[in-house]
């Protein structure tokens, strides 16, 4: 006796699935991509606000908050099957918000250590799984494609960010509420997505 096994077709796939790609691209150019353009930041760091201290020392910023933006999966895991994803959107948006216009009145280490590296990751990290959950049931059948769309945002995040910063004549402590007005204005675009 044989069985044949049939695939199932495709559902057609609906107008909002694709906005939850692009509300995605949107999350982790905020997020991921903030995060890569670090080294305009230990640059300015460096010269300026912390003249006496080690690059070493400078860099356990961006690497502390990379480090939580990815252990921080997990967690977002259980989060989001419990509270769905809006909470976590939302409190993270708020948290990234709060971080970088904090970041502009930073001016000593432990200061810049604990809102970027500390506050920042954990907040970073609540937006930046929530795509690849989102899409995963939005869009089952193009999820290869779907993912790559997404995680293209990070790099072009990472490139915005860095001409923002080179290219810019604002001072570092506008730079960062000129980032937060962008990134606000991209979170409100990506909470009408999810």
């Amino acid at each position: 006796m044989t069985v044949a096994i049939s695939n199932p077709a495709a559902p057609p796939v609906s107008a909002r699935a694709y906005l939850s790609v692009i509300g995605g691209t949107c999350a982790l150019l905020c997020t991921v991509g903030f995060v890569v353009a670090f080294g305009v930041s230990q640059g300015y760091y460096t010269e300026h606000l912390f003249r006496g201290m080690s690059e070493f020392d400078i860099s356990w910023i961006g690497s502390a908050s990379i480090f939580l933006l990815y252990v921080s999966a997990p967690i977002c895991g259980v989060l989001v099957d419990r509270f769905g994803p809006k909470v976590l959107l939302i409190a993270g948006s708020i948290g990234v918000l709060v971080v970088i216009f904090m970041i502009s009145l930073c001016s000593q280490y432990y200061q810049i250590f604990l809102a970027q590296a500390v506050l920042l990751g954990i907040s970073m990290g609540f937006i930046t799984w929530l795509p690849f959950a989102v899409v995963s049931c939005n869009l089952p059948h193009h999820y290869g494609l779907a993912l790559g769309v997404i995680t293209g945002g990070s790099s072009v995040g990472g490139i915005i960010w860095l001409i923002n910063v080179t290219h810019g004549r604002a001072a570092n402590t506008t730079e960062p509420r000129i980032f937060a007005a962008i990134i606000l204005s991209l979170k409100l675009f990506n909470h009408q997505r999810h």
